[in-house]
């Protein structure tokens, strides 16, 4: 969980998600800990 009162580190946490994802280390750890399971995304409110 993030801290509610500080953007600054949100920032940081959701550049480096984005990062992550686009050079494929998201892929490599849900393969890692999910295996072939089906991952479903939940929708944004």
């Amino acid at each position: 969980a993030l801290p509610a009162n500080d953007p600054l580190f949100a920032n940081l946490a959701e550049n480096f998600l984005v990062r992550a994802e686009s050079v494929g280390v998201m892929d490599v750890l849900t393969q890692k800990w999910f295996g072939n399971a089906k991952i479903t995304a939940i929708a944004e409110k």
